[in-house]
């Protein structure tokens, strides 16, 4: 007695999974959402480029640090939630990585997702001493306009803050 594959219950389960899965798929709007992407990278060449974010930390039960980051993410065009975005700080402020700062980044590890540098805030570094090092980092190394970022971390804090832009 041979059975065929249509006859055996396994086959047809595996088959209704099949089927059922297929049905919640939307695969029009999986299609649309393809299309509209492929026109994004081909009218923005720069389409990967990396985000640099600054964010301060999230408060948590069990996290009691008090700090601010800067944040590469190297995968920008990903879809899913940025886990530092989403989970462990409240962006204040987000712009393009400049040209040298994504060379630095495919130079340095193409494979890593986030490049985070935390700045602990305590009584050596109060905010004020945190953000000037960043915007003297950001205006000499990488020759940008800091003036957003820090209308950013004033809007974010209430107050304003003494900083020399250069």
């Amino acid at each position: 007695m041979t059975t065929s594959h249509s006859n055996n219950y396994y086959y047809k389960s595996k088959e209704r999974l099949l089927e059922e899965f297929l049905e919640k798929m939307n695969l029009p709007e999986i299609l649309l959402k393809a299309k509209k992407t492929i026109e994004y990278r081909c009218s923005h060449p720069d389409w990967d480029r990396p985000i640099v974010m600054y964010g301060i930390r999230k408060k948590h039960k069990w996290i009691k640090k008090n700090e601010i980051a800067v944040i590469i993410d190297t995968m920008p065009w990903q879809e899913r939630a940025r886990m530092a975005e989403s989970h462990w700080y409240t962006i204040i402020y987000k712009r393009p990585a400049t040209d040298l700062e994504w060379h630095e980044m495919k130079i340095k590890n193409p494979i890593k997702r986030y490049w985070i540098w935390s700045y602990f805030i305590n009584k050596e570094w109060t905010v004020e001493k945190i953000i000037s090092h960043i915007v003297k980092d950001d205006s000499i190394e990488y020759r940008l306009d800091c003036k957003p970022l820090v209308k950013a971390f004033e809007g974010f804090y209430r107050r304003k803050f003494s900083i020399e832009i250069i």
